[in-house]
This record gives C-alpha cells, sequence and structure tokens, in this order.
C-alpha cells in the first residue's frame, strides 16, 4: 500500500531490472525491449546442508538469459520477462529432467493509473528442479525443503509455481488513501518424491494509510489467507491477522517503517479429524538509508507462511544488506539474512538458517558488470544436528540490446 502517489515510471522500476547494465532500446510507440546474460561460478563445501558437514563438495556454473518487453504511456504500462537458468554441476548433482535443468519462468505485469488511482495486476510462472532449490530459505511460496527428509529425492522433483496478485490503490483524499489486494498461487511438484505437499493459497489484504504529517504515515492493515495443502496431516488452514504500524521519512537519506499487530490461524486435519486454534504477533520493522557513497537496509518480520510439507510456520526473518562505493565503478558490500521457523500447530522442531558473506563488485563497462563473493551457511534443526556450508563464487553479467 502506498500513501502518496507513484507516478508510472517509478512503479516500472520493478520490470525491468534485470541485469547490471542491461541495454535499453525504445521504439517510437513506447516499446523497449532490454535483456541480460550472466553467467556464474560457484563451489559450493555441503550444497545438500547434510549435517556434520557430510555433503559432497561440488562446482557448478549457473548462465542466466532474461529479457523483458515494456511499454509505458501516461495511464498504462505493461512488462513482460522472460528468462531461463541452465545449470552445470558435478553429474552427481544433476536433476534428471530438462525442464528442471533449463528452470524456464515468466512474469508478466499491468498497471492502469488514473486520476488518484491505480490497479495493478501480476501473473508469473515457473518451473524448477529441486535439486537446485534454496534449502536454507526456500522463498514465501514453496517454504524450505528438509534435506535431512530420507523421502526426499532432490534431484528428481519438479516443481512448478503459478500465482497472480490485482492491487487496487486509491487516494480518497490528500491525507487519506486506502488499498485492497487479492493474491492466489499454486504450488506443485512432479516427477519424483511425494515427500513434498503441493499446496493452493488465496490471500485478501486491505489496508488504509493516513498522512499524520508532512513526513509520518499511520498505517492500518488487515488481511485474511487460506492455505490447503494436497496432504491428509494439513488439508485447510486459514490464518487471519491486523497490523497497526507506520512510515516516517526522516530526511531525504533516512526512511523508517514498522507495525505490530494480532494474527489468528485455524487449522484442521482429516487424519486424525481434528481442528487447532492459535493466536499469535505479527510485526515488521525496516529501516533503508540512502548516502552520497553508502546505502544500509535492515529489515525484520514475523508471520505465517506455509512449508513445502504442507503445514504452517511462524517465520521470524532478519536481512541486512550495506554497499559502499569505492569509486565510480567498484563497490563493496555485505548480506545477511537470518531466520527461524516453528510449527503453528502440531508440535514440531524449529529450524535455524543464517546466510551471511561480503563481496565486490564493479562495473568493467556501461553494460558489463562482475561480482566476486564469498557466502557462510548455517542450518540448525531440532533432532538433526547442524549444518555449514561454504561458497565462493564469481558472476559476470552483460546486458544488451534487442531491438535495432
Amino acid at each position: 500500500m502506498v500513501s502518496r502517489p507513484v507516478r508510472i515510471g517509478a512503479a516500472l522500476a520493478g520490470i525491468g531490472v534485470i541485469g547490471a547494465g542491461a541495454a535499453v532500446h525504445a521504439d517510437p510507440d513506447g516499446w523497449t525491449l532490454t535483456g541480460a546474460v550472466s553467467e556464474e561460478l560457484r563451489a559450493l563445501t555441503n550444497p545438500d546442508l547434510r549435517p556434520g558437514g557430510g555433503g559432497d563438495a561440488t562446482l557448478r556454473a549457473t548462465t542466466r538469459l532474461s529479457a523483458t518487453l515494456t511499454r509505458e504511456s501516461a495511464t498504462t504500462a505493461i512488462g513482460i520477462t522472460g528468462a531461463v537458468s541452465p545449470v552445470i554441476a558435478e553429474a552427481g548433482d544433476m536433476p534428471d529432467n530438462a525442464l528442471g535443468i533449463l528452470a524456464p519462468s515468466l512474469g508478466l505485469r499491468l498497471l492502469v493509473e488514473g486520476p488518484r488511482s491505480r490497479l495493478t495486476a501480476r501473473l508469473r510462472g515457473s518451473l524448477t528442479s529441486t535439486a537446485f532449490t534454496d534449502l536454507l530459505f526456500g522463498t514465501d511460496e514453496e517454504g524450505v525443503i528438509d534435506p535431512t527428509d530420507p523421502t526426499v529425492v532432490t534431484g528428481d522433483a519438479i516443481r512448478a509455481t503459478l500465482g497472480g496478485t490485482l492491487t487496487l490503490d486509491w487516494e480518497a483524499t490528500p491525507r487519506d488513501s486506502f488499498s485492497l489486494g487479492l493474491d492466489a498461487s499454486r504450488v506443485d511438484f512432479f516427477d519424483g518424491t511425494v515427500a513434498l505437499v503441493p499446496i493452493t493459497t488465496l490471500g485478501l489484504t486491505g489496508g488504509w494509510t493516513r498522512a499524520l504529517t508532512p513526513t509520518l504515515d499511520g498505517t492500518l492493515t488487515a488481511g485474511v489467507t487460506w492455505f490447503e495443502a494436497d496432504s491428509p496431516q494439513n488439508p485447510r488452514s486459514i490464518a487471519a491477522s491486523l497490523t497497526g504500524g507506520f512510515v516516517w521519512t526522516v530526511n531525504d537519506r533516512l526512511q523508517l517503517s514498522g507495525g505490530l499487530g494480532a494474527s489468528l490461524t485455524r487449522t484442521e486435519t482429516a487424519l486424525p479429524a481434528d481442528s487447532d486454534l492459535a493466536a499469535g504477533l505479527t510485526g515488521n520493522l525496516a529501516l533503508t538509508y540512502a548516502g552520497a557513497d553508502d546505502s544500509l537496509r535492515l529489515s525484520f518480520s514475523h508471520g505465517v507462511q506455509p512449508s513445502t510439507l504442507g503445514a504452517l510456520q511462524n517465520t521470524t526473518s532478519f536481512t541486512a544488506r550495506y554497499d559502499h562505493a569505492v569509486n565510480s565503478v567498484s563497490a563493496l558490500g555485505f548480506e545477511a539474512r537470518a531466520q527461524r521457523q516453528s510449527a503453528v500447530s502440531g508440535g514440531g522442531g524449529d529450524i535455524l538458517a543464517l546466510r551471511l558473506g561480503p563481496y565486490y563488485s564493479h562495473q568493467l563497462d556501461a553494460d558489463t558488470s562482475l561480482r566476486l563473493g564469498y557466502v557462510f551457511e548455517l542450518s540448525e534443526r531440532d533432532g538433526a544436528g547442524t549444518a555449514r556450508s561454504h561458497a565462493v563464487f564469481l558472476t559476470l553479467t552483460r546486458g544488451f540490446n534487442l531491438l535495432q
């Protein structure tokens, strides 16, 4: 939800960012076509995050090819993005399915803006192999895959994701704005393991923002989400939340935002037939600083999300990123992310995940960039022990013009 009008040009920023230095071509009708290709070499000491360092070291080469087509007018904007990310790894680490190796994805975004309102629609879809899934964090839709589960054959499963969102923002008065959002997604697993549970998610949110002062906004957000898992243990859940918060623009470089609220979750199971009601807290806090040569982003959140095993998890996350511009073409940075998950109902052990590391980036020319970095990962599960992994990577990205 936004409290002040955002023009189309700013809203399109999330559509065309596909790689550092991506070249752009615009025709007289307002169409732009951008592209980027990146190549990454990554060496990992424990890619499967086996406890006790039992995993085998491996080397992976990932190529990502992406293209984005956009068009913008005074009142509408459209963006279409397609990408493939083939991976070459050691023979024992390669998935068996060609779709999983190519990892195709497609995204669509449509924006229509009126004098005091904005309607945004997004569609997304992807096919990926669980052999290259982010075992540490996964995503908001897919949760975390447990590599210690003996029933999970990660190299043989393909994850198919399809989803969409529809958001309406309306500026009712110069001080008050409202938003209404609808989100639907489906995650399926096929061609392999049956341990991972397909999940259908449907969410509805509404929000109100009031400008309290020229630099301070108050927010109130309510939401309800339905989860249905293809599993008799956790077939259906519903989670509702109400959160009050603020957005404070301290100055032109620093912004703070946060919120605190309550959630109520009801979970029904068929085998055995039972239902459970759980209450909890939701919250978020974020800081963004952008200086002349330095930038810092910190965020904290707590809420409910589904896991790949079909159960809802109380998830607490923290992320941090710091960047320092050494000169006009070079920068140093550091990223960190931590997350703790625990079952909303039905017991189960906690999951702790940590990823952090420094990196160096260099702009070779207007269209080409290089990035070198180190990553440390830690995974700790009750009853399964602690897993650690180290990785170094080198990424080369070049943008190019697809229209002449």
